[in-house]
């Protein structure tokens, strides 16, 4: 790296020693010219009014030399060269040269112009503070005093421009006679202004802005004082400019002063959860979508599990595998099991015997176990924290459509920034932008800091209380002072110079302890729960009691159908009013009242364990009508009367539980 930076110093120097050699007069579009008697020797041919240091005759006029580094003072005693020393230059004539000239500073009686352009450097004295000054002191000791205009109303901030507006109790801000140079005015920027001025003894009077101006835009005092300055009556405006396209039209600004960080400002809305915000707030940490995939695949899963591996049909009886036809017609029952796994973690009521079930419900549990997990992460951060607003971002705005209050001289930069929004504006000053949305005409503000902060310092009741500042920044503008073409690069430097050092800072600082009040809070868009609330878990609790009578609802229009299916059984079984085949119909149907959950399923098993059974008991019924014809008769068979018999029977026959 040391050798590549060596390499690119040595590279400039080469250049520019070649620049010199091949312009020793300068370029031939800009030649160097000697505007002194050739013949003089005289070491003090001229005198500089400034301080009235000599300089030869040689000064300026033997071509392209750093001619500062040989002669000027503010070289030769400097413990650190300023970068123009070294510099080349010469004197020039100003009609035979279409290279940048300027006009001597050091000789201003003198009709001399010296150009850098021509030996192939850049001019770094005239951009330097001190050939700033010395420019506006030449300026001054030509025209007279600088010019300076205030806008006709004080700033939106409440301390960058102050004067005409008292305090709320009627106190004025600035005593008369009181403010910078003797004025009625001050404030950061006016402070900041002044002391630079002063610091270069450079005067300034205070002129008023003019009855045109004012007519020319009557709706800005900052712009009419920005048209005074465009019309010459003033060399400049001191108060906090945004320089806007139609401003730049008419004046030239200096470099930043400071710079705007616009936010957006909306009301606090109830922190009380509504009944459908609250029942929605359990399912909203996933989309519909994603709820849809998760409660498919476990449903998925567990209709394959229950096809694929044995059932448990109940403590005692055998184990075995549905058939698809008995899928079919259940297939929400699997869907349900599976979808269940939120709860449980697998599959419940199936026998996993190969590896693949295993597999399938270790696989299940991990993934159920990653998806509580994140929910429970998100649930937790959902109820804990809060919105205040209706409105959480700029992008959220977007997205409701919401409305905001706006300044139009920044609308063109915020919709840089939010092409969204530029169909969301409510046009309004800045110092209606915030009572625009106390009075609902829109949603939000779109406001400087310094504005929020005037807000927070001089309406804490009204402001600080009803609205808050969303998260982020809108977009930055710069604030700037308009300079008279002519000034305007030798004032930058200056402005340039100070705000670096941090000057501007220190008046602003002093200015908002010196005009703002107390500054409440900005209580901020989240915030976090320290109690839950009724309202807060309700609907939720609500939702599990209609759950709840969902499902006995359920049971009740099962358990009917059970009856009717049973009583259907024992009629069936019953053909021939034989009291063995009826009380097999009785049991049957009594087991189907007491343990049957899986309606269909069970139906089907308890009808094959019916024939079954009856396979069994026909030969004894057989005999028995054998040896008691009579009981074949058809009073027999509507009424049986061998009550014993027919227990005996029954309590012969087993049952499954399932």
């Amino acid at each position: 790296m040391p050798c590549v930076q060596l390499a690119g110093i040595g590279g400039s120097m080469l250049l520019l020693l070649a620049t010199s050699l091949a312009w020793p007069q300068g370029n031939e579009q800009c030649p160097c010219i000697n505007p002194f008697d050739s013949n003089s020797s005289d070491p003090c041919n001229t005198v500089r009014q400034s301080d009235g240091r000599c300089f030869s005759a040689s000064f300026g006029a033997e071509g392209c030399k750093a001619y500062d580094a040989l002669e000027t003072p503010e070289c030769l005693d400097a413990d650190e060269m300023p970068r123009w020393c070294s510099s080349k230059w010469c004197y020039v004539d100003v009609n035979n040269c279409n290279r940048t000239t300027w006009k001597s500073q050091f000789f201003p009686n003198n009709d001399l112009f010296y150009s850098y352009g021509t030996c192939g450097y850049i001019d770094y004295y005239s951009l330097s503070s001190r050939r700033a000054a010395e420019f506006l002191r030449a300026h001054t000791n030509t025209y007279g005093k600088l010019r300076v205009a205030f806008p006709h109303v004080d700033s939106s901030s409440g301390y960058t421009l102050v004067g005409l507006t008292p305090y709320d109790d009627g106190r004025p801000k600035v005593t008369p006679g009181t403010g910078v140079g003797g004025t009625n005015r001050s404030g950061s920027v006016p402070v900041f202004m002044d002391r630079l001025l002063a610091s270069e003894r450079i005067p300034w009077e205070e002129i008023p802005v003019s009855k045109r101006s004012r007519e020319y835009s009557p709706n800005s005092g900052y712009t009419a004082c920005v048209h005074e300055v465009a019309i010459g009556n003033v060399d400049m405006c001191w108060a906090n400019f945004w320089p806007t396209a139609a401003r730049r039209l008419l004046s030239s600004f200096s470099g930043a002063l400071y710079y705007d960080h616009f936010i957006a400002v909306t009301l606090i809305t109830s922190g009380t959860s509504g009944f459908w915000d609250s029942l929605s707030k359990p399912f909203s940490p996933f989309s519909v979508g994603l709820w849809a995939l998760i409660f498919g695949v476990f449903g998925f899963v567990g209709l394959v599990l229950m096809a694929k591996e044995e059932v448990d049909v109940g403590d005692g009886a055998t184990k075995r595998r549905r058939t698809m036809f008995e899928l079919v017609p259940l297939v929400f029952i699997p869907l349900f099991k599976g979808m269940h796994v939120l709860n449980t973690g697998e599959v419940k009521g199936v026998y996993v015997k190969s590896s693949g079930g295993w597999l399938s419900q270790f696989l299940v549990g991990f993934t159920r176990s990653i998806v509580i997990a994140v929910y429970t992460s998100l649930t937790v951060s959902s109820l804990l924290v809060e919105g205040r607003t209706a409105i959480t971002s700029i992008d959220d705005g977007i997205s409701k459509r919401a409305t905001f209050c706006v300044n139009s001289d920044v609308r063109a930069l915020v919709v840089e920034q939010f092409p969204g929004l530029a169909n969301l504006f409510v046009d309004k000053s800045n110092l209606d932008v915030l009572e625009g949305v106390l009075l609902g005409e829109c949603q939000a503000a779109l406001v400087s800091e310094n504005d929020w902060f005037k807000a927070r310092a001089f309406g804490a009741t009204e402001y600080c209380d009803a609205m808050t500042a969303l998260p982020g920044t809108v977009t930055i503008v710069s604030n700037t002072v308009p300079i008279r073409q002519k000034l305007a690069s030798a004032m930058s430097a200056l402005i340039e110079r100070d705000t670096e050092a941090g000057k501007y800072i220190e008046a602003q600082t002093e200015a908002k302890l010196n005009y703002t009040g107390q500054v409440c809070k900005d209580v901020g868009v989240w915030q976090t729960k320290q109690q839950f609330s009724a309202s807060d878990l309700a609907a939720p609790l609500c939702f599990v009691v209609v759950g709840v009578l969902v499902g006995l609802l359920i049971d009740y229009i099962g358990s009917r159908y059970v009856d009717t299916a049973a009583q259907k059984i024992a009629t069936v079984v019953d053909v021939h009013g034989d009291c063995s085949f009826h009380e097999v119909g009785k049991v049957a149907s009594e087991h189907l009242k007491s343990n049957c959950r899986d309606v269909a399923s069970c139906l089907s098993a308890s009808s094959r364990r019916v024939s079954q059974l009856g396979h069994e008991v026909i030969p004894r019924v057989q005999l028995r009508r054998v040896a008691n014809p009579s009981r074949s008769s058809p009073s027999s068979r509507a009424m049986p009367t061998d009550d014993d018999d027919c227990l005996s029977a029954s309590s012969r026959l087993p049952f499954p539980s399932d």
